[in-house]
């Protein structure tokens, strides 16, 4: 199996991406590690659900499957040897309320880069009073949610 142009280009953000942040929220585990061996950092199993995301990928047997193939998304994860797919559900079900948190980091990091701006799936989001007649109130249908909890209004 090939790289591909892209796979190289989202690797090379990887290897410049400052992890830190990223590495903050994951944080320590809710559970004692006592007496078991870290194989793997929790940073580096997070790196294999971008990883899984990116190849649209539905489960984490076809992961494990797909990392034996290409050892570039070894490297891509920083692992030595590939975790099982019990391994990556465990991580998924144990940090999966941190997940939303990361991305949010990452949506965030990606706006104050203008990387958003002038893109086909942005809109502008103004706030246009809509009148009533006969103070009625609008239909349920016509009116959105804003990222700031306000209401839009419109068809």
């Amino acid at each position: 199996m090939s790289n591909s142009e892209e796979f190289l280009c989202l690797n090379a953000f990887i290897q410049n991406f400052d992890w830190l942040p990223i590495r903050e929220i994951l944080g320590k585990t809710r559970f004692s590690r006592r007496g078991r061996k870290k194989d793997f950092e929790p940073i580096n199993l997070f790196k294999t659900f971008v990883l899984k995301s990116y190849l649209l990928v539905d489960d984490n047997t076809t992961l494990v499957k797909r990392l034996h193939e290409n050892h570039a998304y070894l490297e891509f994860c920083n692992l030595k040897k590939i975790p099982s797919h019990d391994t990556l559900s465990k991580f998924e079900k144990i940090f999966s309320y941190k997940f939303i948190e990361i991305f949010e980091f990452l949506d965030d990091v990606l706006e104050n880069c203008k990387v958003f701006e002038n893109d086909d799936m942005s809109f502008d989001g103004t706030d246009i009073p809509v009148p009533f007649k006969n103070k009625q109130s609008a239909h349920r249908y016509h009116f959105g949610a804003k990222s700031n909890k306000k209401k839009f209004h419109g068809f």
